[in-house]
């Protein structure tokens, strides 16, 4: 027996996935899928450095973010670097 999703009470939330670098202790890697929202452990490391937060995007917009992540100037290039360098402990990249 299947069961109906009902629509008004669960809403149906896209996979999204992080494009940023690999995190230390396994606490986030490159390109994981999130489906349901984002864990609690993540959104406290999106608190601490935003730029991680941009760096989680749409399976749909995968492709082109990483092009972006490549080129020089783009915005999701700086975004990256932030995210590195927080892992590093260095917050001055700008």
């Amino acid at each position: 027996m299947s069961k109906k999703r009902d629509k008004k009470t669960l809403p149906e939330i896209d996979s999204v996935v992080y494009c940023g670098p690999n995190l230390p202790g396994g606490s986030l890697a490159q390109f994981t899928v999130f489906q349901g929202g984002i864990p609690p452990h993540v959104k406290k490391m999106v608190e601490k450095t935003p730029a991680i937060g941009a760096l989680i995007v749409p399976i749909k917009d995968l492709s082109n973010t990483r092009k972006k992540i490549n080129e020089q100037g783009t915005k999701e290039n700086l975004l990256y670097r932030q995210a590195k360098a927080h892992m590093r402990g260095d917050e001055d990249v700008v």
